[in-house]
C-alpha cells in the first residue's frame, strides 16, 4: 500500500502537481476497490461448461494408448516370427544362427502393393509367388524376404502363407565387381 502512495507522490512531484494527502488516499482506495472486485470476479466466475468439456476430452484423448504403436508392434512380432520359421528351412547352413540372433531392431520392412512396377516384375518373374492382399518386403542383415499374409498382420497374430521368397545376398569378389562394372558400362554404351 505504501509503495503505491510513494509512486503516486513521486509522480506528482515530477509533474509539479500537488495533491493533498486526502486525494491520494482516495485514489488509493479506488484502486484497491477496483483490484479487489476484478480478483473477486475472476475467482467467483463459474468456468465455461464447453471449456471444461473440451479440457476433459483433450485429457481423455491424451491418456489413450496410440493404436499405431500397438499395430506396428504386432506387425513386427508377426514378421519376426515368420522369419525365424523360414530362415532355417531356406538356409540350412547359416539360417539357424541368423534366426536365433534376429531382433526386431534388425528389420527394415515395407508393405508393397500390386500397383508397384517392381512388385509386378517380381510376381511375373517368380510365378510361384501368388498375389495376396498383405505383402511385405523385409530386409535384415544380408537377407531379403518377400512375405505374404492372408489376414492383416497389423491386426491379428497370423502366419505367413506358403507364398514367400528368401534371398541371401552373396558378397561379390573383386574380379566379379570389376566384371559387373564393365558389363554395366557396355550395356549403357549400347
Amino acid at each position: 500500500m505504501s509503495h503505491f502512495i510513494l509512486i503516486l507522490w513521486r509522480a506528482c512531484k515530477i509533474t509539479g502537481a500537488l495533491l493533498p494527502a486526502r486525494k491520494i488516499r482516495g485514489l488509493y482506495a479506488v484502486l484497491c476497490l477496483l483490484t479487489a472486485t476484478s480478483l473477486a470476479a475472476q475467482t467467483s466466475e463459474e468456468p465455461d461448461p464447453s471449456q471444461l468439456a473440451r479440457d476433459f476430452y483433450n485429457g481423455y484423448l491424451d491418456s489413450l494408448p496410440d493404436p499405431r504403436k500397438q499395430q506396428r508392434a504386432l506387425l513386427e512380432q508377426n514378421l519376426l516370427k515368420s522369419l525365424k520359421r523360414i530362415l532355417p528351412k531356406e538356409d540350412p547352413f547359416d539360417g539357424r544362427q541368423v534366426a536365433d540372433g534376429l531382433q526386431v531392431s534388425d528389420l527394415a520392412f515395407a508393405r508393397v502393393q500390386r500397383t508397384d512396377p517392381f512388385v509386378r516384375g517380381i510376381l511375373k518373374e517368380l510365378p510361384h509367388l501368388k498375389e495376396e492382399e498383405f505383402m511385405y518386403i523385409v530386409r535384415f542383415g544380408s537377407y531379403m524376404a518377400f512375405l505374404c499374409y492372408r489376414a492383416d498382420p497389423m491386426k491379428f497374430r497370423v502366419d505367413e502363407t506358403p507364398n514367400y521368397m528368401l534371398i541371401k545376398k552373396k558378397p561379390a569378389s573383386d574380379g566379379e565387381k570389376e566384371q559387373s562394372t564393365e558389363d554395366h558400362q557396355k550395356n549403357q554404351a549400347q
